[in-house]
């Protein structure tokens, strides 16, 4: 069944993050509320090249669209598939391997991506850009005096109206980070460059990157299709950080540059993003412009499965549809999607440094669905 045919989402109350003693840690746990969170630190070193110079940024204009454009429901499927996870197999070479210690070692099995020349995807054209004044009044009595912290990308798809803040300051992207991985999985895909039925084992070096919560563990085989969804439904890090090595980071930086993100990327120094960047994707997503139709509608399947919730599920009305990620850390929060409201689908990006905080995210939720609701 397709997961805007009426499936319940689950939003999960306070998970607590496991801190993991790491070789290098990439990112971040997904657990909402207040709990104290490690420093985070940088992300695994990679030999792969960073991303080309970025192109300019399509700059969204004010000049109002003369009728609302219509925006249809991506459909079709790449074929993979996402479903219930298969019983758990278990890797006995691995198991050999690992026995009797309890840490990796150097000469543990490290993915690399597959040779060939990969095609860099266009760019994306967003559509013209209308600020809502009424919406930008609502939303900053909202922040009030916390509104430095805040960085939010609001956009009607079908009228163009919305409200940007603080769309190019730059965050820890945490988990949010995912959503490039997802991307470049599909444009390989696409390019035949990568099965979704291949499978890898969970090494040593891969399970060191795990964080609660997760659906991966220790040696476990598991193809590319299981891995995507245990990424994006309960932010699994074992499996995102062996799906980067799997596309190249190098690879992921590239498209994200051809594709016109300019700020965004995964770099040994760091995971910088911006909302605008984020809501960039997102939109194409939603026109059925990333990659594919096809490609587009599986990527909205899989937004739809996550568990977490930071506020964007909270604040609106139960059985709404929404595809998102959420990304939490010691020093971010974020929840970034598409909301398919009966008004029509909106793109909904919100990013703050504040950690484990979702209050804020939730009022502004509540107040666009209202806003858009009562045009």
């Amino acid at each position: 069944m397709r997961w805007w045919d009426g499936k319940s989402w689950v939003s999960l109350r306070a998970i607590a993050c496991l801190v993991v003693s790491l070789l290098f840690l990439v990112a971040c746990s997904d657990v909402p509320d207040s709990l104290p969170a490690p420093a985070p630190t940088s992300p695994p070193a990679t030999n792969m090249p960073e991303a080309t110079p970025r192109p300019p940024r399509a700059s969204p204009t004010t000049r109002p669209t003369a009728q609302p454009v219509p925006v249809a429901t991506p459909d079709g499927t790449t074929g993979i598939v996402i479903a219930t996870p298969r019983p758990v197999e278990l890797d006995s070479a691995c198991l050999d391997a690992v026995e009797g210690r309890a840490t990796p070692a150097p000469g543990d099995v490290r993915f690399r991506p597959a040779s060939g020349r990969i095609e860099p995807p266009e760019t994306f054209r967003p559509s013209t850009f209308v600020e809502d004044e009424a919406l930008r009044r609502t939303l900053t009595g909202i922040l009030g005096d916390q509104a430095g912290n805040y960085a939010f990308v609001i956009k009607d798809l079908r009228t163009g109206r919305g409200v940007t803040h603080n769309a190019d300051q730059v965050f820890n992207a945490a988990s949010i980070f995912k959503l490039w991985i997802m991307y470049e999985a599909f444009s390989q895909h696409d390019q035949g460059l990568l099965d979704w039925d291949t499978e890898f084992v969970v090494t040593p070096y891969y399970d060191a990157f795990a964080l609660s919560p997760r659906s991966t563990e220790l040696c476990q085989k598991l193809s590319v299709a299981e891995a995507m969804d245990a990424m994006l439904s309960v932010s699994d890090n074992a499996a995102a950080v062996m799906l980067q090595d799997i596309l190249g980071a190098g690879n992921i930086n590239n498209a994200l540059a051809a594709f016109g993100i300019a700020d965004s990327g995964l770099y040994t120094e760091g995971l910088p993003i911006t909302a605008h960047d984020v809501a960039l994707l997102l939109e194409a997503i939603g026109r059925g412009e990333a990659v594919s139709r096809a490609a587009s509608a599986d990527m909205l399947q899989l937004m739809a499965r996550e568990v977490i919730d930071n506020g964007l599920v909270a604040g609106l009305p139960r059985g709404v549809p929404v595809a998102h990620k959420t990304g939490n850390w010691g020093d971010a929060t974020h929840d970034a999607g598409i909301v398919f409201a009966p008004s029509g689908p909106y793109v909904f990006v919100a990013l703050t440094s504040n950690g484990y905080e979702t209050s804020k995210i939730k009022a502004v939720s509540e107040a666009v669905y209202r806003h858009f609701g009562n045009r």
